[in-house]
């Protein structure tokens, strides 16, 4: 165990899910990249996806 924080997504075995999945992972990548670059820019990139969900 290495106390590394993960997250699990369990989809439905359908293709529209499948798509949304996909495109999900790619924007987390495209954020774990941004937040290695530039850790201000990546707050604030978080910060927009909090008050989204929300």
């Amino acid at each position: 165990m290495t106390g590394e924080e993960v997250a699990i997504k369990v989809i439905k075995n359908k293709r529209s899910f499948l798509q949304q999945a996909e495109i999900e992972i790619k924007l987390l990548r495209e954020m774990a990249v941004f937040q290695m670059n530039d850790q201000t820019a990546a707050e604030v990139g978080a910060n927009y996806i909090g008050e989204f969900l929300r």
